[in-house]
């Protein structure tokens, strides 16, 4: 299911485009999901967009971050190469382009084989009619 005003792209998104496949928003369809090889400690870094729809923008920061990660195995990053922290402030307009960030899955050999879907991402801002 789709926000109204503000939606997370994953696939590969372009920036500066309006590509990429729409996240599901509550309901867990389409959802961001990261295969790891826990017994390696595999990492991942997912490229994400985040744009708004048709007729809004966001006005002041918007912030990412994650919810229910009792694990602390989800970090962002508004570079790929950058450092990766628990949220990441994007502090330009979004708008109907992608503006590109980075979600980085981390396993750990301790935990062994196992499917978390307790884990979301949030976003917070204020966005409004153009």
């Amino acid at each position: 299911m789709a926000n109204q005003y503000i939606n997370i792209y994953q696939g590969d998104p372009t920036a500066g485009g309006a590509d990429g496949v729409l996240v599901g928003s509550g309901d867990e369809d389409n959802p961001i999901a990261v295969t790891l090889n826990a017994s390696q400690n595999e990492v991942k870094t997912i490229k994400l967009a985040v744009r708004c729809n048709s007729g809004f923008r966001t006005y002041g920061d918007t912030v990412i971050r994650d919810m229910n990660d009792a694990n602390d195995r989800w970090k962002f990053a508004l570079l790929e190469d950058g450092e990766f922290g628990d949220e990441i402030t994007i502090n330009s307009v979004i708008d109907t382009v992608n503006t590109i960030f980075y979600a980085r899955a981390a396993s750990d050999s301790l935990e062994g084989q196992r499917i978390d879907t307790n884990a979301k991402f949030v976003l917070s801002t204020t966005v409004f009619n153009v």
